[in-house]
């Protein structure tokens, strides 16, 4: 899902990035601070990053495309210090990892108290997975193993209720299915937060289905810890 709504221009695609903006304007207010840190994804419009109160939302890519991001590094080994960050955003930048726990073990590090993480993802077991060939193992699991690390889940949303079709016509004839929520959604949004005061770890493991920015920014001097690209 995260490289076909970067790369792709098909309409489902584009229905895909219209629905996900939707979601991110009605559910990132209220979070605010100096630095967020964008994992994959594609560039958010003004309007977006308008309705997050942060002073720079940095975007990280796996590699050096050319897109105008602004960190390339591993998402297992984020180019970031301890406790820098206010907010992490995920838009489907998470679909296709095969270590999630790591990659989460790294966002807990480089979130500050009080911060908060704002995962979209696509679901198992909908039409939607021919995208994502290996998405994360559902909302329900990812937040319990964050409610069992100390974070408190605000949000958790199911949207994308209309089927992956390339054809225009076709989606805007099915809107009703978003309007009423009528069949399987494809595609979920949760927002969590980070307690001051850690827990003990009780949400278990997750396993993966194994299935076959305005302007660019400067990284500020004492934000990076290293190993960005």
């Amino acid at each position: 899902m995260g490289r076909a709504v970067t790369l792709s221009t098909s309409a489902s695609a584009r229905y895909c990035r219209a629905q996900s903006e939707r979601m991110l304007r009605q559910y990132c207010h209220g979070i605010c601070g100096m630095y967020g840190l964008q994992l994959g994804g594609w560039a958010l419009p003004d309007d977006v990053l308008d309705s997050l109160a942060l002073a720079t939302l940095f975007r990280l890519t796996p590699e050096q495309a050319g897109d105008g991001s602004d960190l390339y590094g591993a998402l297992s080994q984020l180019p970031l210090e301890a406790e820098s960050l206010a907010l992490v955003l995920a838009p489907f930048g998470l679909d296709g990892v095969t270590q999630p726990e790591t990659v989460l073990e790294e966002i807990d590090r480089v979130l500050m108290p009080e911060g908060h993480f704002m995962l979209m993802t696509t679901l198992p077991l909908t039409p939607w997975i021919r995208v994502a060939p290996r998405p994360l193992p559902g909302l329900a699991r990812v937040a319990r193993y964050l409610g069992g690390r100390g974070y408190d889940i605000l949000h958790r949303r199911h949207y994308l209720y209309r089927p992956p079709v390339d054809d225009q016509r076709w989606l805007d004839r099915l809107a009703f299915m978003d309007r009423l929520g009528l069949g399987l959604a494809g595609a979920g949004l949760m927002v969590a937060r980070k307690r001051v005061i850690g827990v003990t770890p009780t949400g278990g493991a997750l396993s993966v289905r194994a299935k076959s920015g305005r302007e660019r920014r400067h990284v500020p001097a004492g934000l990076a810890g290293g190993g960005a690209h």
